[in-house]
Formats: C-alpha cells, sequence, structure tokens
C-alpha cells in the first residue's frame, strides 16, 4: 500500500480544522488557490489507490487457514503455525501442516475436514501468499490425511502455480471439497400400465404391458411355446397317454420299473 497515499488521506478535511497550517484542506486557505481545486483530484486518487491495493491484499488472504511458510522437507513438525511440504512444490508429494494456525488457533478440526470426501481427490488446496499475488499453488489432496504429533501430512499432487514460498512467507491455506454425491432429488410420480391379457401373455411379444397372475396361468408350455406345465402322478406316467403334463424323475422311476418287470415276466413266459 502507498505509504505516501495512506498518508494524505488521514489529514483531508473539509471543514476550517487549522485551515492555517493543513496544505491538505477543501477551504481555499492553502496558499491563494482554492483547496478544492487543488487537493480534490488527488484525494480522489489516493482513495482509489488505496481501496485497490486493500481489495488486492484481501484477494490474496482468501479464506484458509493463516500459515507462515516452513522450507524444511523432512517429514516432522515444521512448527507452530506454519506449513511446508516434503519437496518443492512442483514435486511435492506431501504437505506438513501445523495443527495450530499462525494465531495459535487449534485448526486440527478443519485439517480432518479436508478428506472427508469419499471420493479419490479428496479436495483442491490453494495455497497464496498474502500480500504477494504471484506466488501461490494449488494441489489436489490424494488421500487420507496422516495425525502426527502436532502436525497433519497431507498426501498430495501438483496441479498448478509458480510457487516461489521462501521461509516465514505469511501465507493463507484454503480448499475446496470434491466428490461425493449431493442429497437425491424428489422421485418423480408413479406411472401406470396396462394388463396384459391372455392371448398377449401367451404369445409373449407385449414389451409394455403387465402380466397378472390370471394371465401367467393361462401361458402353459406346449411343444412349441414355454410356459407353465403341470407335473405328471405317477400314475400318469405309467398310462403314457397325457400330452400336457411333465414326468417327474418319480414318474420316470415308475415307468422304468414297470418296464422292468414287464421284461422279466416276458422272459419268464
Amino acid at each position: 500500500m502507498s505509504a505516501a497515499a495512506r498518508a494524505r488521506l488521514v489529514q483531508y478535511n473539509g471543514g476550517l480544522y487549522k485551515t492555517d497550517t493543513n496544505p491538505y484542506g477543501f477551504d481555499g486557505a492553502d496558499g491563494g488557490v482554492t483547496g478544492f481545486e487543488q487537493n480534490l483530484p488527488q484525494a480522489l486518487n489516493d482513495i482509489g489507490e488505496v481501496a485497490g491495493e486493500v481489495a488486492e491484499a484481501a484477494g490474496a488472504v482468501g479464506l484458509g487457514i493463516g500459515y507462515g511458510w516452513d522450507a524444511g522437507t523432512t517429514d516432522a513438525d515444521p512448527g507452530a503455525g506454519k506449513i511446508g511440504a516434503n519437496a518443492a512444490l512442483g514435486a511435492a508429494t506431501m504437505l506438513y501442516a501445523s495443527t495450530v494456525d499462525g494465531d495459535g488457533v487449534d485448526v486440527s478440526a478443519l485439517l480432518a475436514a479436508m478428506d472427508d470426501s469419499t471420493s479419490s481427490v479428496k479436495a483442491m488446496l490453494v495455497l497464496r501468499h498474502r500480500t504477494d499475488s504471484t506466488k501461490w499453488a494449488v494441489l489436489a489432496l490424494t488421500g487420507a490425511i496422516v495425525t502426527a504429533t502436532g502436525y497433519r501430512k497431507l498426501p498430495v499432487t501438483f496441479v498448478a502455480g509458480p510457487g516461489g514460498f521462501v521461509a516465514g512467507d505469511a501465507m493463507s491455506a484454503g480448499w475446496v471439497r470434491v466428490g461425493d454425491r449431493g442429497d437425491p432429488g424428489p422421485g418423480g410420480a408413479p406411472g401406470l400400465m396396462a394388463a396384459a391379457s391372455n392371448a398377449e401373455t401367451q404369445a409373449g411379444t407385449a414389451t409394455d404391458k403387465a402380466v397378472t397372475p390370471a394371465s401367467l396361468s393361462s401361458r402353459t408350455a406346449t411343444e412349441t411355446r414355454t410356459g407353465l406345465v403341470e407335473l405328471a402322478t405317477a400314475a400318469e406316467a405309467l398310462t403314457g397317454t397325457d400330452t400336457q403334463r411333465a414326468v417327474t424323475p418319480a414318474g420316470a422311476a415308475a415307468v422304468a420299473a414297470k418296464l422292468e418287470n414287464d421284461a422279466y415276466f416276458l422272459a419268464c413266459m
């Protein structure tokens, strides 16, 4: 932020306060040149400059956990209020994040929530420098967060960004959840379907009719059509004249026994 613009903004006034000594007033007591004409354009420029820089700084911070950057790459607690990686960000596979932020606030619950998604990619992590918008990185959280004393291990894959963080950089670590299906929407109204007639059930070609118990019972099996078939009794199997019933193993055994007996009788004659 421009120190000069900020200093001027706190001095501008539109009243008679110290009009004899204040060069930033709007009342005309500024060496013969009207204060309004001399100072208003500069005041507007100063307001725009400061407001723009405030907005840029706010955007750079974003929503997230405030950390300081740890330049070490060892799998260890990066220190209270710090975050680091196991390699340069472009090749990093793990981030090491303190369980307290830069203000000493416990953020372990926030870190734990990052991997709640059931998708293979749990979240997209965004690391941003607080005041330098040219330093940022996006990484994908690709697995479950590992708990360690004083810090958490976040398995990641680099996605994009110039990085450029150096030891001690004030930064923000934010994330956006990825995956998990949303709540189901309301179901549609139940539909209606016509019942198939006996003839339609026997034909077996309709695709837009529902078969009822009555029509199903009418679809009996024949030599040319699949369907329901009644089982023959042993007596009916022995008679051997029914063409509407199916022979069971027991019926077949009865027929075989009779044939065996008949053959024995004939042999004894």
